[in-house]
């Protein structure tokens, strides 16, 4: 079973049958719609992009959407974007449907999604950073704490998570399960 298949699988298991009050409120055809994510991101100071694009439909990616998604997801400081991972979509699609199930849509802010090697350094990401391949984000959901989006993207189950309460935001990518708190 390859990765999307099992985090499209496990999330609707997990989604539909989890007691926990994260979510309380569910929908069976969830991962069946057209996914689409809501998402905003600062690409200079006080100047904002937002965007609302369907990257997934009918068992296939989206093409227009897909690669807006991308584009808004790039490095603003080299100004250079790359194919993102649609199992990270997924996770963030995920995520933004609990928040919409819960009955407060709400935009994923990104803080960072790809970036180069020169901005990865600038920034103290690591070595190995699954930024730097276009399968990572950190964001944060107005309204909605750390530890509930870190919950949330832990039992999405794409991969790893890591918990900044000091900056606001959690970091998901699609690599191996984990998590870690900083």
């Amino acid at each position: 079973m390859d990765r999307r298949r099992f985090l499209t699988c496990t999330a609707g298991a997990l989604i539909a049958t989890c007691t926990d009050p994260l979510f309380a409120r569910t929908d069976p055809h969830f991962w069946e719609r057209p996914r689409r994510l809501w998402i905003k991101t600062e690409v200079r100071k006080g100047v904002i992009e937002e965007i609302s694009e369907t990257y997934w439909a009918n068992g296939r990616v989206v093409w227009p959407g897909y690669l807006a998604i991308c584009r808004l997801m790039r490095d603003v400081r080299a100004d250079a974007a790359v194919q993102m991972s649609t199992t990270l979509l997924d996770i963030l699609y995920g995520m933004q449907g609990w928040t919409e199930m819960n009955g407060r849509r709400k935009v994923i802010a990104l803080t960072s999604g790809y970036r180069t090697k020169p901005t990865n350094e600038a920034v103290g990401g690591k070595g190995d950073s699954r930024h730097m391949n276009g399968a990572a984000a950190d964001i944060f959901i107005p309204g909605v704490s750390v530890a509930d989006m870190g919950k949330l993207a832990q039992h999405l189950r794409g991969g790893g998570v890591g918990f900044y309460p000091s900056k606001g935001v959690v970091h998901v990518d699609d690599g191996d399960l984990r998590s870690w708190r900083s």
